[in-house]
Parts: structure tokens; C-alpha cells; sequence
């Protein structure tokens, strides 16, 4: 199996210590990682890219361009592509009412639902201030945060600040990132898409720091 991809540097969100993880289970499940290079067309058993070169492939699974909604590019809110433009507390850069969050948002990136949650937290906060005069701002705190399903009750969980000029990266291949992971969407499934309390997150924090040092 190859991955390809376009970047200079495969997950570049995340930092050294995440990659080292990730290039180890690459090449534990045989998984070859190419960088730099982009798709120009995809044909019956082959991918040929735009530096000239061509891979045969019998299987060829792909991940297109990711745009936002055509709604947003038709109403002139947002750029070409359809994401809004906003400012570090997502307010649009040319509209003192109108705020963007999530994966809409020029500014989220990468796109992961618990950074939409957080700027909701962010938002909600400054309205409050707005409305009524009184309130702090959110402490908003982005970071990579999440775990990915491999099989055979394991998982990885990954989660970085590194993109943000912080010093966190921890990568946790294990069971019990399993059991974080289906223990997470039974609790979104079952309070409709609330996040874990507080408590939760100090706790995970404690358990994760072990790994950081």
C-alpha cells in the first residue's frame, strides 16, 4: 500500500514526536508514505501525477480537494474555495455581525469537530459580552486531538498543539485508546453531541501527561 500526498510533509499539523509514532506503524503495516506529489489524473490501473511520473495500482482510493459549501462562495461571504475569512476570534473580516466557526472557518484548520465546539465556546462567550457587558472571553486553546480506529481493539490517539507554537505531541498506541475512543461516541451519541464535562478533560490531562515527559 502507498499514501500519497500533496504536502511537503505528510501530517503536517502535528509535530516530531507524532511522525516518528505514525512512520513506525507505517512501516509495521507495510504502508509506504510519498510525499510531494499531486494527482493529474487517475486511470484503469494506474495514478499518473504532475511531475510526469506514473503507479500502477489495482485499487486506488482518493481523498478530493476540500471545499466549503456553495452557499457560503454564492452569498460573497467567504473566498473562492467557500470558507469565511475571520479574524482569531472568528469574526468575519469584513462584518461586525457575522461570526464563523468550524469547518467553515478559514482560520480552523485542520478541520476536527472538537475545534468547532471550542470556537463555539469562544463565540458564545463574546456575544454574552456584547449582550450584556459583563463576562470573560473563552479561553480558547487549539489542539490536535484525536484518535484513530486501527483494528483488533487498538487505536491511536494523537494530540498536539505544535501547529500553534506549543510544546505538546503525544501519540498513544494502545487498548486503552481504543477504550477512550468507543467510550467518546457513546457519550456524543447518547447527550446528542454534548462534549464530556470539564472533569473529564482534567482527568484525561493527568493521564496523558504521563506520556509527555
Amino acid at each position: 500500500m502507498i499514501c500519497y500526498s500533496p504536502a511537503e510533509i505528510f501530517f503536517e499539523d502535528v509535530g516530531d514526536k507524532v511522525h516518528e509514532a505514525f512512520e513506525d506503524l507505517a512501516r509495521e503495516h507495510e504502508v509506504d508514505v510519498v510525499t510531494d506529489k499531486v494527482i493529474k489524473r487517475i486511470e484503469k490501473d494506474q495514478v499518473a501525477f504532475t511531475d510526469g511520473s506514473t503507479m500502477s495500482s489495482a485499487l486506488t482510493v482518493l481523498i478530493p480537494t476540500y471545499r466549503g459549501p456553495d452557499l457560503i462562495t454564492e452569498s460573497g461571504l467567504g473566498d473562492e474555495v467557500g470558507f469565511v475569512p475571520t479574524d482569531q476570534n472568528f469574526l468575519h473580516l469584513d462584518h461586525q455581525n457575522i461570526y464563523a466557526i468550524g469547518d467553515v472557518a478559514s482560520r480552523t484548520v485542520p478541520k476536527l469537530g472538537h475545534l468547532a465546539v471550542e470556537q463555539g465556546n469562544l463565540v458564545a462567550s463574546l456575544l454574552h459580552q456584547r449582550i450584556t457587558g459583563h463576562g470573560e472571553a473563552y479561553d480558547y486553546e487549539p489542539e490536535v486531538f484525536c484518535i484513530m480506529n486501527m483494528g483488533h481493539r487498538k487505536a491511536m490517539l494523537i494530540r498536539s498543539n505544535t501547529l500553534w507554537g506549543g510544546n505538546m505531541d503525544i501519540s498513544y498506541h494502545s487498548a486503552m485508546s481504543h477504550l477512550m475512543k468507543s467510550s467518546f461516541d457513546t457519550y456524543m451519541v447518547k447527550f446528542q453531541g454534548k462534549m464530556p464535562p470539564q472533569l473529564a478533560q482534567r482527568l484525561l490531562n493527568l493521564y496523558l501527561g504521563r506520556f509527555q515527559k
